[in-house]
């Protein structure tokens, strides 16, 4: 399951890698999501995993319109980190593991499966966990896989799973005379009524959507106009895909083969409908479309780390760079916590993907309710496609309903969800307020060892170093004019979401916006307000945009990520694209 690929900065993707990037991940989930929805839905299946396909749909605008508006990777850390609050995006960040690691693991285990039919013998949780290790050594090495590989497996695996579909039509018309075609022949029964059915098949069959959001995830890489042909692109296979298989593997298999072949179904399909060559054949497409999807999870997993912790919502001891250009400790540290689910899980399929439909539908439903907050809060953020209000909300109720319907049916998944959630929600809230805690543990040793204070005032020493470089860490807000108002609802942003006590303000003017009279003074009665800050203040004349952006990072030595800027502008809409990886703040 490919959640993101790191690119070379200049290099921009076209349609078919850019889609092939994504289309490995949402397209593999046919190898077990059909098997899932039979499981659930039996007969009704390919019906649940239609409803699945239309709610797609109806994200399709909504991705195009969040991420168009604020085209950064990151997904919906980015979305969030610019309509809402730092800490609402670590947290919505930590759902993002949490699907990375299920991502990972889930795509070991089912490739090793799959690689047991050939391999009888194989043990399906040892063999996945050699495979991650396999893989955390090649990304140590750093070794990332390539858009041109992706697109080579994803053209092999459509191409896999075209065979596939022919050969069990093929099968059908053979045996049936095409009869069993109708959908209302179907075989197989559920032991509720078909409403039900229908329900708890779309809840487990929204998995076969996860992948969607990988896009999102590498939008600086790809081409202007790309990323919403990726989502139609990634929409017309799930469509096309899951129902049909779903269809035609009911129509000659019964249900009870289906549940004894449920790990490796869709190679028992090819062996039942055309022989063990295409078995084989889908097996090995299997394995590899699932082993590149445990690499990428990997490479995004870095990706995703290393951004939050430059923006310091994890500790900065994870950026330390090896001599190949990889981050050993993230990568390390996300290699054992997914060998700590396969072991506590034992590998089992259903507990694995109920940990990551919980995770990446919450994502979700957080995507479209960042879209709700997007139009309020940022309409003046410039963006080619609006979604309407009602299909979000529209959207935002079946995600809801798909999480009633998981949790229905899989309630042991939901302990097994926030098993994991809630300790990594704990680190990042720890982080969150480390300057807290830090303070905390700093008083705890001057009370705790106060008559060997000398013998510990090491301890003392270095949090004062660390509470010192958090505090002396820099941030810039860059501002049109004179409005006073709006420098002061950045300086409270900063305050409650950031840990530093150094702000700069930098006031752009020319002649089309000019400053107040006064403007000096308000700034000197405005920083009084601020006792506790050491609040500079700047004043260019220049015109707002990119340059203006990079000249002053580099005069004033602060990252890009840490200048902020606000969406309200008197002249025209802001384009985010153009400003590079500022951040909208009011």
């Amino acid at each position: 399951m490919v959640k993101k690929t790191e690119l070379k900065h200049n290099q921009t993707l076209s349609q078919l890698p850019a889609t092939a990037i994504c289309g490995n991940d949402i397209s593999s989930s046919c190898l077990y999501v059909v098997a899932i929805a039979i499981g659930y839905a039996g007969q009704y299946a390919w019906i649940s995993l239609l409803i699945v396909s239309a709610v797609l749909y109806l994200y399709r605008s909504i991705y195009a319109e969040v991420v168009g508006a604020v085209p950064m990777n990151g997904g919906i850390y980015n979305a969030l980190l610019n309509t809402t609050s730092k800490s609402l995006a670590s947290y919505a960040a930590s759902l993002s593991l949490l699907s990375y690691m299920a991502t990972a693991v889930i795509a070991a285990i089912e490739a090793m499966k799959y690689a047991s039919v050939f391999i009888p013998a194989l043990s399906i949780n040892f063999a996945a966990i050699i495979i991650l290790s396999i893989f955390t050594l090649l990304t140590l090495l750093g070794i990332r896989d390539s858009a041109r590989l992706a697109t080579v497996i994803f053209i092999f695996h459509l191409i896999t799973l075209s065979i596939l579909v022919m050969s069990c039509a093929w099968y059908l018309i053979q045996h049936d005379g095409g009869t069993s075609l109708n959908i209302l022949s179907l075989k197989g029964d559920t032991k509720s009524g078909p409403m039900y059915a229908i329900f708890i098949g779309f809840a487990v069959g929204m998995l076969g959507i996860s992948g969607f959001e990988s896009s999102a995830n590498y939008i600086e890489q790809q081409s202007k106009g790309v990323f919403p042909k990726t989502l139609r692109n990634m929409w017309l296979i799930i469509t096309i895909i899951n129902p049909l298989l779903a269809i035609l593997i009911l129509s000659f298999i019964p249900l009870e083969d289906i549940s004894t072949h449920q790990g490796t179904l869709l190679s028992y399909a090819a062996e039942q409908s055309m022989g063990t060559k295409l078995s084989l054949l889908i097996s090995v497409d299997a394995v590899l479309v699932l082993c590149g999807s445990v690499l990428t999870a990997f490479v995004g997993v870095n990706g995703l780390l290393v951004r939050i912790t430059s923006d310091s919502v994890l500790p900065a001891f994870l950026m330390k760079k090896n001599r190949w250009g990889a981050y050993p400790r993230c990568t390390l540290l996300f290699y054992l916590l997914c060998i700590s689910i396969i072991i506590h899980t034992q590998g089992e399929l259903e507990q694995l993907a109920a940990v990551y439909a919980f995770g990446f539908l919450f994502m979700m439903l957080l995507f479209a309710c960042s879209n709700l907050l997007l139009k309020a809060r940022r309409p003046k953020l410039e963006r080619n496609v609006k979604a309407p209000v009602f299909q979000v909300i529209i959207a935002i109720i079946a995600v809801v309903v798909a999480l009633i319907g998981n949790f229905s049916a899989k309630p042991t998944g939901a302990g097994m969800f926030m098993a994991y959630f809630i300790p990594t929600i704990i680190v990042f809230i720890i982080v969150r307020y480390r300057v807290f805690f830090l303070r905390l543990a700093m008083s705890f040793l001057k009370q705790a060892f106060n008559q060997l204070y000398q013998l510990f005032s090491w301890g003392h020493q270095k949090l004062e170093h660390v509470l010192l470089t958090i505090s002396n860490t820099e941030y810039a807000f860059v501002c049109e004019g004179s409005n006073i108002a709006l420098i002061n609802r950045a300086l409270l942003y900063i305050m409650l979401n950031e840990d530093t006590k150094k702000v700069i303000i930098i006031s752009i003017y020319n002649k089309n916006i000019l400053l107040a009279d006064d403007h000096k003074q308000q700034m000197q009665f405005l920083i009084l307000e601020y006792p506790l800050m050491e609040i500079s203040h700047i004043e260019k004349e220049s015109h707002f945009g990119p340059a203006i952006i990079r000249t002053i990072s580099k005069e004033l030595t602060i990252p890009i990520n840490r200048i902020f800027i606000s969406s309200i502008q008197q002249r025209k809409q802001l384009s985010l694209e153009k400003l590079g990886d500022v951040r909208v703040i009011i």
